[in-house]
Protein backbone atom coordinates (compact mmCIF):
# COMPACT_ATOMS: atom_id res chain seq x y z
CA UNK A 1 0.00 0.00 0.00
CA UNK A 2 2.81 2.26 1.04
CA UNK A 3 4.92 1.77 -2.14
CA UNK A 4 1.53 2.25 -4.11
CA UNK A 5 0.78 5.94 -2.38
CA UNK A 6 4.43 6.70 -2.86
CA UNK A 7 4.07 5.63 -6.83
CA UNK A 8 1.15 8.16 -7.09
CA UNK A 9 2.55 10.42 -5.33
CA UNK A 10 5.98 10.47 -7.93
CA UNK A 11 3.31 10.24 -10.66
CA UNK A 12 1.34 13.48 -9.86
CA UNK A 13 4.67 15.10 -9.00
CA UNK A 14 6.37 14.21 -12.83
CA UNK A 15 3.02 15.14 -14.37
CA UNK A 16 2.92 18.90 -12.37
CA UNK A 17 6.31 19.39 -13.99
CA UNK A 18 5.14 18.19 -17.02
CA UNK A 19 2.30 20.59 -17.09
CA UNK A 20 4.41 23.43 -16.39
CA UNK A 21 7.60 22.48 -18.61
CA UNK A 22 5.00 22.53 -21.54
CA UNK A 23 3.01 25.79 -20.15
CA UNK A 24 6.05 27.82 -20.49
CA UNK A 25 7.12 26.28 -23.62
CA UNK A 26 3.64 26.77 -25.02
CA UNK A 27 3.66 30.56 -23.80
CA UNK A 28 7.43 31.22 -25.02
CA UNK A 29 6.05 30.03 -28.84
CA UNK A 30 3.15 32.36 -28.71
CA UNK A 31 5.02 34.85 -27.63
CA UNK A 32 8.26 34.64 -30.22
CA UNK A 33 7.87 37.22 -33.35
CA UNK A 34 5.45 39.51 -31.05
CA UNK A 35 6.88 42.83 -31.01
CA UNK A 36 8.16 44.39 -27.33
CA UNK A 37 6.18 46.87 -26.65
CA UNK A 38 7.61 48.02 -22.95
CA UNK A 39 10.71 46.90 -21.21
CA UNK A 40 11.14 47.40 -17.19
CA UNK A 41 14.12 47.59 -14.86
CA UNK A 42 13.81 46.59 -11.93
CA UNK A 43 16.60 47.20 -8.88
CA UNK A 44 19.00 50.02 -10.05
CA UNK A 45 20.65 52.15 -7.13
CA UNK A 46 23.58 53.73 -9.09
CA UNK A 47 23.08 52.78 -12.45
CA UNK A 48 21.69 54.30 -15.15
CA UNK A 49 19.01 53.15 -17.02
CA UNK A 50 20.28 53.92 -20.31
CA UNK A 51 23.34 52.01 -19.98
CA UNK A 52 21.34 48.89 -18.75
CA UNK A 53 18.89 49.70 -21.76
CA UNK A 54 22.09 50.34 -24.18
CA UNK A 55 23.59 46.53 -23.13
CA UNK A 56 20.17 44.48 -24.06
CA UNK A 57 19.79 42.48 -27.13
CA UNK A 58 16.13 43.21 -27.18
CA UNK A 59 15.02 46.31 -27.64
CA UNK A 60 11.17 48.31 -27.82
CA UNK A 61 10.01 47.58 -31.32
CA UNK A 62 11.94 44.72 -32.62
CA UNK A 63 10.56 41.34 -32.65
CA UNK A 64 10.84 39.55 -29.53
CA UNK A 65 12.67 35.78 -29.52
CA UNK A 66 13.69 33.72 -26.42
CA UNK A 67 17.69 33.65 -28.22
CA UNK A 68 17.56 37.33 -27.28
CA UNK A 69 15.85 37.16 -24.20
CA UNK A 70 18.85 34.47 -23.12
CA UNK A 71 21.19 37.27 -24.43
CA UNK A 72 20.22 40.33 -22.49
CA UNK A 73 21.35 38.10 -19.12
CA UNK A 74 24.84 37.21 -21.09
CA UNK A 75 25.42 40.96 -22.15
CA UNK A 76 24.04 42.66 -18.85
CA UNK A 77 26.79 39.80 -17.08
CA UNK A 78 29.49 41.32 -19.04
CA UNK A 79 28.99 44.63 -17.29
CA UNK A 80 30.34 42.67 -13.71
CA UNK A 81 28.28 45.24 -11.60
CA UNK A 82 25.22 42.80 -10.64
CA UNK A 83 24.96 39.72 -7.85
CA UNK A 84 21.88 38.34 -10.15
CA UNK A 85 20.17 38.84 -12.98
CA UNK A 86 16.79 37.79 -14.49
CA UNK A 87 14.67 38.68 -17.49
CA UNK A 88 11.37 37.80 -18.26
CA UNK A 89 8.99 38.03 -20.90
CA UNK A 90 5.04 38.18 -20.75
CA UNK A 91 2.07 38.80 -23.25
CA UNK A 92 0.93 42.75 -22.74
CA UNK A 93 -1.19 45.26 -25.01
CA UNK A 94 -0.85 42.89 -28.09
CA UNK A 95 2.93 42.54 -27.98
CA UNK A 96 5.26 41.44 -25.00
CA UNK A 97 6.46 43.19 -21.90
CA UNK A 98 10.37 42.40 -21.06
CA UNK A 99 10.76 42.80 -16.84
CA UNK A 100 14.67 42.94 -15.98
CA UNK A 101 15.27 42.51 -12.47
CA UNK A 102 18.59 43.32 -11.20
CA UNK A 103 20.80 43.11 -7.63
CA UNK A 104 23.35 45.89 -7.83
CA UNK A 105 27.04 44.20 -6.77
CA UNK A 106 28.25 46.78 -3.53
CA UNK A 107 29.88 49.83 -6.37
CA UNK A 108 33.03 50.68 -4.26
CA UNK A 109 35.49 48.53 -1.67
CA UNK A 110 38.57 49.17 0.43
CA UNK A 111 40.49 45.76 0.46
CA UNK A 112 43.54 44.07 1.32
CA UNK A 113 45.46 43.16 -1.84
CA UNK A 114 47.74 40.66 -1.97
CA UNK A 115 49.99 39.12 -4.82
CA UNK A 116 51.57 35.62 -4.63
CA UNK A 117 54.56 34.30 -6.38
CA UNK A 118 57.35 31.64 -6.29
CA UNK A 119 60.44 33.90 -6.11
CA UNK A 120 58.89 36.32 -3.77
CA UNK A 121 56.38 34.59 -1.74
CA UNK A 122 53.33 37.08 -0.15
CA UNK A 123 53.53 40.67 -1.16
CA UNK A 124 50.18 42.35 1.06
CA UNK A 125 49.09 46.22 1.30
CA UNK A 126 45.99 48.45 1.31
CA UNK A 127 44.08 48.10 -1.98
CA UNK A 128 40.91 50.35 -3.23
CA UNK A 129 38.62 49.55 -6.35
CA UNK A 130 35.24 50.67 -8.04
CA UNK A 131 33.19 48.65 -10.58
CA UNK A 132 31.00 51.20 -11.27
CA UNK A 133 32.10 54.56 -11.67
CA UNK A 134 29.42 57.07 -12.10
CA UNK A 135 26.79 54.61 -12.88
CA UNK A 136 28.40 53.46 -16.05
CA UNK A 137 30.49 49.89 -15.17
CA UNK A 138 33.84 51.60 -15.66
CA UNK A 139 36.28 49.59 -13.35
CA UNK A 140 38.79 51.32 -11.65
CA UNK A 141 41.70 50.45 -8.69
CA UNK A 142 44.61 51.37 -7.05
CA UNK A 143 47.06 49.41 -4.76
CA UNK A 144 50.59 48.99 -3.14
CA UNK A 145 51.78 46.03 -1.55
CA UNK A 146 54.90 45.50 0.39
CA UNK A 147 56.92 42.04 1.43
CA UNK A 148 58.47 39.77 -1.01
CA UNK A 149 58.42 42.53 -3.29
CA UNK A 150 57.18 45.86 -3.17
CA UNK A 151 54.64 47.33 -6.03
CA UNK A 152 51.87 49.68 -6.93
CA UNK A 153 49.11 49.02 -9.31
CA UNK A 154 46.49 51.79 -11.36
CA UNK A 155 43.87 50.69 -13.85
CA UNK A 156 40.74 51.71 -15.28
CA UNK A 157 38.38 49.71 -17.54
CA UNK A 158 35.42 50.78 -19.44
CA UNK A 159 32.40 48.10 -19.99
CA UNK A 160 31.85 46.63 -23.16
CA UNK A 161 28.70 47.60 -24.12
CA UNK A 162 26.41 46.03 -26.66
CA UNK A 163 25.38 49.49 -28.90
CA UNK A 164 28.42 51.42 -28.41
CA UNK A 165 31.28 49.75 -30.39
CA UNK A 166 34.38 51.40 -28.65
CA UNK A 167 36.18 50.13 -25.36
CA UNK A 168 39.62 50.95 -23.55
CA UNK A 169 41.51 50.43 -21.07
CA UNK A 170 44.94 51.05 -19.19
CA UNK A 171 46.76 50.19 -16.81
CA UNK A 172 50.52 51.40 -15.00
CA UNK A 173 52.36 49.42 -12.58
CA UNK A 174 55.91 49.50 -10.94
CA UNK A 175 57.93 46.85 -9.37
CA UNK A 176 60.91 46.47 -6.65
CA UNK A 177 61.85 43.04 -6.32
CA UNK A 178 64.29 40.01 -6.44
CA UNK A 179 63.81 38.49 -9.38
CA UNK A 180 65.37 34.87 -8.53
CA UNK A 181 64.91 33.00 -12.27
CA UNK A 182 66.50 35.67 -14.01
CA UNK A 183 68.75 36.13 -10.72
CA UNK A 184 68.92 40.73 -10.49
CA UNK A 185 67.10 43.10 -8.50
CA UNK A 186 64.34 44.64 -10.63
CA UNK A 187 63.26 47.58 -10.36
CA UNK A 188 60.81 48.42 -13.20
CA UNK A 189 57.66 50.41 -14.42
CA UNK A 190 55.27 49.07 -17.01
CA UNK A 191 52.08 50.84 -18.96
CA UNK A 192 49.59 50.14 -21.13
CA UNK A 193 46.96 51.69 -23.09
CA UNK A 194 44.20 49.68 -25.35
CA UNK A 195 41.24 50.76 -27.42
CA UNK A 196 39.10 48.40 -28.74
CA UNK A 197 36.02 48.55 -31.76
CA UNK A 198 33.52 45.53 -31.55
CA UNK A 199 32.39 44.62 -35.13
CA UNK A 200 29.74 42.70 -33.10
CA UNK A 201 29.66 41.45 -29.26
CA UNK A 202 31.81 38.48 -29.63
CA UNK A 203 34.43 40.21 -32.03
CA UNK A 204 36.71 42.83 -31.40
CA UNK A 205 40.32 44.52 -32.69
CA UNK A 206 42.40 46.37 -30.09
CA UNK A 207 45.49 48.27 -30.73
CA UNK A 208 47.73 48.97 -27.38
CA UNK A 209 50.68 50.81 -26.83
CA UNK A 210 52.86 50.10 -23.24
CA UNK A 211 56.39 50.93 -23.12
CA UNK A 212 58.22 49.08 -20.19
CA UNK A 213 61.03 50.75 -18.64
CA UNK A 214 63.51 47.94 -16.79
CA UNK A 215 66.95 48.62 -14.04
CA UNK A 216 69.34 46.08 -13.70
CA UNK A 217 71.82 45.93 -10.74
CA UNK A 218 73.38 43.01 -12.93
CA UNK A 219 75.56 43.16 -16.20
CA UNK A 220 73.59 41.38 -19.00
CA UNK A 221 70.13 41.39 -18.20
CA UNK A 222 69.76 44.57 -20.08
CA UNK A 223 70.27 45.03 -23.59
CA UNK A 224 71.43 48.97 -22.74
CA UNK A 225 74.84 48.77 -20.84
CA UNK A 226 73.99 51.43 -18.66
CA UNK A 227 71.95 48.54 -16.83
CA UNK A 228 68.77 50.45 -17.99
CA UNK A 229 66.20 49.41 -21.08
CA UNK A 230 63.51 51.58 -22.06
CA UNK A 231 60.71 49.27 -24.62
CA UNK A 232 58.23 50.69 -26.26
CA UNK A 233 55.82 48.49 -27.90
CA UNK A 234 53.28 48.71 -30.20
CA UNK A 235 50.51 45.70 -30.45
CA UNK A 236 47.15 44.46 -32.41
CA UNK A 237 44.51 41.93 -30.68
CA UNK A 238 42.18 40.19 -32.37
CA UNK A 239 39.31 39.08 -30.10
CA UNK A 240 36.94 36.20 -30.33
CA UNK A 241 34.55 36.05 -27.03
CA UNK A 242 30.77 33.66 -26.78
CA UNK A 243 31.60 32.65 -23.07
CA UNK A 244 27.85 32.50 -21.45
CA UNK A 245 29.25 34.45 -18.78
CA UNK A 246 32.30 36.42 -17.76
CA UNK A 247 31.61 36.58 -14.05
CA UNK A 248 31.65 32.53 -13.92
CA UNK A 249 31.96 30.95 -17.45
CA UNK A 250 30.11 27.53 -17.76
CA UNK A 251 30.00 27.51 -21.90
CA UNK A 252 31.54 29.21 -24.99
CA UNK A 253 34.53 29.67 -26.86
CA UNK A 254 37.10 32.35 -26.27
CA UNK A 255 39.94 33.36 -28.10
CA UNK A 256 42.98 35.96 -28.65
CA UNK A 257 45.91 36.56 -30.87
CA UNK A 258 48.21 39.19 -30.23
CA UNK A 259 51.06 40.48 -32.59
CA UNK A 260 53.85 42.92 -30.89
CA UNK A 261 56.39 45.21 -32.04
CA UNK A 262 58.86 45.64 -29.25
CA UNK A 263 61.39 48.42 -29.30
CA UNK A 264 59.83 50.71 -31.79
CA UNK A 265 60.51 54.21 -32.02
CA UNK A 266 64.48 53.65 -31.22
CA UNK A 267 63.66 51.83 -28.04
CA UNK A 268 66.26 49.26 -26.73
CA UNK A 269 65.76 45.90 -28.32
CA UNK A 270 63.54 45.04 -31.43
CA UNK A 271 61.92 41.88 -31.62
CA UNK A 272 58.09 40.77 -32.29
CA UNK A 273 56.42 38.66 -30.25
CA UNK A 274 52.91 36.44 -31.67
CA UNK A 275 50.47 35.22 -29.35
CA UNK A 276 47.48 32.62 -29.36
CA UNK A 277 45.60 32.09 -26.23
CA UNK A 278 42.48 29.58 -26.76
CA UNK A 279 39.93 28.65 -24.01
CA UNK A 280 37.02 26.45 -24.18
CA UNK A 281 34.05 26.14 -21.01
CA UNK A 282 31.68 23.08 -21.92
CA UNK A 283 28.93 22.31 -18.71
CA UNK A 284 27.71 18.72 -18.94
CA UNK A 285 25.17 19.43 -16.36
CA UNK A 286 24.01 22.13 -13.71
CA UNK A 287 26.64 21.49 -11.65
CA UNK A 288 29.72 19.56 -13.85
CA UNK A 289 31.77 20.91 -16.36
CA UNK A 290 35.43 21.31 -17.94
CA UNK A 291 37.61 24.12 -18.46
CA UNK A 292 40.57 24.17 -20.94
CA UNK A 293 43.35 26.81 -21.53
CA UNK A 294 45.98 26.74 -24.21
CA UNK A 295 48.29 29.60 -24.82
CA UNK A 296 51.48 30.02 -27.00
CA UNK A 297 53.87 33.11 -27.40
CA UNK A 298 56.73 32.69 -29.91
CA UNK A 299 59.49 35.43 -30.07
CA UNK A 300 61.81 36.67 -32.79
CA UNK A 301 65.35 37.74 -32.50
CA UNK A 302 68.42 36.34 -30.72
CA UNK A 303 68.97 36.58 -26.95
CA UNK A 304 71.41 39.43 -25.65
CA UNK A 305 71.29 40.88 -29.25
CA UNK A 306 67.94 42.11 -29.79
CA UNK A 307 65.88 40.65 -27.07
CA UNK A 308 66.51 41.18 -23.52
CA UNK A 309 67.24 38.71 -21.02
CA UNK A 310 64.74 39.79 -18.64
CA UNK A 311 62.37 38.94 -21.41
CA UNK A 312 62.91 34.95 -20.67
CA UNK A 313 60.08 33.35 -20.08
CA UNK A 314 60.44 30.85 -17.23
CA UNK A 315 57.66 28.36 -16.52
CA UNK A 316 56.96 26.46 -13.34
CA UNK A 317 55.38 27.83 -10.12
CA UNK A 318 51.81 28.57 -9.03
CA UNK A 319 50.28 30.64 -12.21
CA UNK A 320 51.74 28.32 -15.15
CA UNK A 321 52.86 24.60 -14.69
CA UNK A 322 52.08 23.98 -10.66
CA UNK A 323 54.03 21.16 -8.85
CA UNK A 324 57.08 22.68 -10.43
CA UNK A 325 59.40 25.69 -8.89
CA UNK A 326 59.17 29.10 -10.55
CA UNK A 327 61.62 28.75 -13.58
CA UNK A 328 61.63 25.04 -14.08
CA UNK A 329 62.40 25.91 -17.82
CA UNK A 330 63.36 29.27 -19.64
CA UNK A 331 63.61 30.16 -23.38
CA UNK A 332 62.26 33.17 -25.45
CA UNK A 333 59.27 30.94 -26.34
CA UNK A 334 56.64 29.30 -24.34
CA UNK A 335 53.59 26.62 -24.43
CA UNK A 336 50.98 26.57 -21.96
CA UNK A 337 48.26 24.06 -21.68
CA UNK A 338 45.66 23.44 -18.49
CA UNK A 339 42.69 20.68 -18.92
CA UNK A 340 40.40 21.38 -15.52
CA UNK A 341 37.46 19.58 -14.26
CA UNK A 342 34.95 21.71 -12.30
CA UNK A 343 32.30 20.63 -9.79
CA UNK A 344 29.71 23.64 -8.66
CA UNK A 345 29.44 22.67 -4.81
CA UNK A 346 27.80 26.05 -4.67
CA UNK A 347 26.48 27.92 -7.45
CA UNK A 348 26.73 31.83 -7.30
CA UNK A 349 24.24 33.69 -5.19
CA UNK A 350 23.90 36.85 -4.25
CA UNK A 351 24.37 38.45 -0.50
CA UNK A 352 22.35 41.77 0.89
CA UNK A 353 24.74 44.16 2.16
CA UNK A 354 23.59 47.82 3.27
CA UNK A 355 20.95 47.64 0.45
CA UNK A 356 23.67 46.73 -2.35
CA UNK A 357 24.24 43.06 -3.42
CA UNK A 358 27.55 40.64 -3.05
CA UNK A 359 28.15 36.90 -4.30
CA UNK A 360 29.68 34.30 -3.59
CA UNK A 361 29.97 30.70 -5.41
CA UNK A 362 32.47 27.47 -4.74
CA UNK A 363 33.78 25.11 -6.78
CA UNK A 364 35.98 22.02 -6.21
CA UNK A 365 38.36 21.30 -9.23
CA UNK A 366 40.72 18.15 -10.61
CA UNK A 367 43.35 19.57 -13.06
CA UNK A 368 46.38 18.40 -15.37
CA UNK A 369 48.91 21.06 -16.44
CA UNK A 370 51.50 20.36 -19.10
CA UNK A 371 53.90 23.26 -20.89
CA UNK A 372 57.28 23.69 -22.67
CA UNK A 373 59.85 27.15 -22.57
CA UNK A 374 62.18 27.04 -25.16
CA UNK A 375 64.91 28.85 -27.22
CA UNK A 376 67.00 26.31 -29.23
CA UNK A 377 63.81 24.28 -31.42
CA UNK A 378 65.51 21.06 -30.26
CA UNK A 379 64.28 21.89 -26.68
CA UNK A 380 60.70 22.32 -27.41
CA UNK A 381 59.79 18.26 -26.90
CA UNK A 382 63.23 17.75 -24.53
CA UNK A 383 61.56 20.46 -22.43
CA UNK A 384 58.04 19.50 -21.29
CA UNK A 385 57.10 19.40 -17.76
CA UNK A 386 53.68 18.63 -15.98
CA UNK A 387 51.88 18.26 -13.42
CA UNK A 388 47.91 17.25 -11.90
CA UNK A 389 46.48 18.52 -8.87
CA UNK A 390 43.25 19.32 -7.33
CA UNK A 391 41.98 22.48 -5.57
CA UNK A 392 38.91 24.76 -4.48
CA UNK A 393 37.49 27.47 -6.64
CA UNK A 394 36.06 30.60 -4.51
CA UNK A 395 34.02 33.27 -6.82
CA UNK A 396 33.60 36.32 -5.13
CA UNK A 397 33.54 40.03 -6.71
CA UNK A 398 36.25 42.18 -8.04
CA UNK A 399 38.34 39.48 -7.56
CA UNK A 400 36.46 36.93 -9.71
CA UNK A 401 38.18 33.55 -8.91
CA UNK A 402 40.40 32.95 -5.39
CA UNK A 403 42.67 29.64 -6.11
CA UNK A 404 43.40 27.37 -3.36
CA UNK A 405 45.44 24.68 -5.13
CA UNK A 406 47.57 21.46 -4.46
CA UNK A 407 49.84 19.57 -7.50
CA UNK A 408 51.86 17.51 -8.25
CA UNK A 409 54.70 17.98 -10.58
CA UNK A 410 58.39 16.83 -9.46
CA UNK A 411 56.84 17.61 -5.96
CA UNK A 412 53.72 17.87 -3.91
CA UNK A 413 53.84 22.32 -4.22
CA UNK A 414 50.89 24.54 -3.03
CA UNK A 415 49.73 26.58 -5.69
CA UNK A 416 47.52 29.53 -4.69
CA UNK A 417 46.14 32.29 -7.24
CA UNK A 418 44.21 35.09 -8.35
CA UNK A 419 41.58 34.41 -11.58
CA UNK A 420 41.89 31.92 -13.91
CA UNK A 421 45.40 30.71 -14.70
CA UNK A 422 45.41 31.28 -18.35
CA UNK A 423 44.77 35.13 -16.99
CA UNK A 424 48.52 35.42 -15.82
CA UNK A 425 50.01 33.88 -18.87
CA UNK A 426 50.75 36.66 -20.37
CA UNK A 427 52.08 38.61 -17.94
CA UNK A 428 56.12 38.82 -17.66
CA UNK A 429 55.48 38.18 -13.33
CA UNK A 430 53.19 35.73 -12.58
Amino acid sequence: MALQTGTQSFLWWLLTFQTVACSLTAQSVVLEGLPVREIRIDGLRRTSQKLVLEQLSSSVGEAYSERSRSRDVEYLDRLGIFSSIEVAAEACGGGVCLRVSVRETFPYTVYVSATKTEENGLSLGPGAGAINLAGRAIRAGLAMEFGGATNFFADVHSPRLTRVPWWYEAELSHISRDDEVHHFQETSWQSEGRVGYQFRPSISLAGVAGFISMRSDKAGITLNPSGRDIVPALSLEWIYDTRDRWTNPRSGWMAIAAVTHNGVFGGDGNWWTTQFEGRRYQAFTERHGLASFSFAALQSGELRVNIPYWAVYGIGGSATVRGWESGARLGKNQWLNTLEYRYQLVKPRPMRFLGYSLYWGLHLALYGDLGTAWTQSGDFSRNFIGSVGYGVRLIIPYVGVVRFDRAYGNGLRPAYGLGETVDSWRDRVR
